[in-house]
């Protein structure tokens, strides 16, 4: 028999359909599908995101749409193994806003998790991918920042490459918050930290006493890790008593050994 031949048999009898069913079910804890109305839903560690938003990368859309990239994988494994239940959680660089959806599926009835995205067009998806896992996720569309001000982000079609480093043609200026008036504005006496801010993790430092007497846990994802300003921020959260407890790729788990 030919191959042209084969082929259509087994498109007729099912089985190339089967291929590729088992090619996607195989895939750990991912598993992602596009529906006739043009969105895209990926679901990954039991948690739903839309796709749709066109800040997203065509290219990074296809591969979680195909099951061939893992969303997050690190990240996701850090929180469900150490973040705290009973404590509340603020999400920095929180993009479409999956990483907040676990950590909401982590924590104990009366705890938060408190969003914050510098871009304003991903605010929409953040609250629609709550919405989607039932997470009572509180979002602050602002650049994070340890003075009050603005600051300018680069508008790019991309939010994974969205940084206020970036130098492009194509910038926003958006409102800014701390660590200090966020914990004010939602009572927060301690919290975790899951920070993926894209090259700002240097200006943590200058919240020290906040982080030294409030924070338990940071989850951190280092994007600079050879700028110097990024290593003294490591060193200096060792110095303050942060211990580091896990690593994997670009990403750190500290514990305040005082908490």
């Amino acid at each position: 028999m030919a191959i042209s031949d084969r082929i259509m048999q087994s498109i007729q009898d099912g089985r190339i359909f089967s291929a590729i069913k088992d090619r996607f079910v195989a895939i750990p804890h991912v598993f992602a599908t596009s529906s006739l109305s043009g969105e895209y839903l990926m679901e990954q560690a039991g948690i739903k995101a839309d796709l749709s938003n066109t800040n997203i990368r065509p290219l990074v859309k296809y591969r979680l749409n195909t099951g061939y990239l893992e969303y997050e994988k690190t990240e996701v494994k850090f929180i469900q193994e150490y973040l705290p239940p009973e404590l509340d959680v603020i999400d920095l660089g929180a993009g479409i806003g999956f990483t907040a959806c676990v950590a909401d599926r982590k924590l104990n009835q009366g705890r938060d998790v408190i969003a914050i995205e510098a871009n304003p067009k991903l605010e929409s998806s953040i609250k629609y991918n709550a919405g989607l896992n039932g997470s009572s996720v509180k979002v602050i569309s602002a650049g994070y920042s340890p003075s009050v001000g603005t600051i300018e982000i680069s508008d790019k079609d991309s939010y994974r490459s969205n940084s206020v480093y970036e130098n492009t043609s194509d910038e926003v200026e958006v409102e800014t918050t701390s660590l200090v008036e966020i914990t004010n504005e939602f009572s927060i006496d301690s919290f975790s930290l899951i920070s993926d801010i894209e090259g700002s993790e240097a200006e943590l430092i200058q919240e020290i006493e906040l982080i030294k007497s409030k924070c338990h846990t940071i989850i951190i994802e280092i994007h600079e890790e050879k700028n110097s300003a990024v290593k003294e921020t490591i060193s200096r959260l060792e110095n303050e008593g942060f211990r580091l407890i896990d690593s994997e790729e670009r990403v750190r788990v500290f514990q305040n050994q005082a908490l």
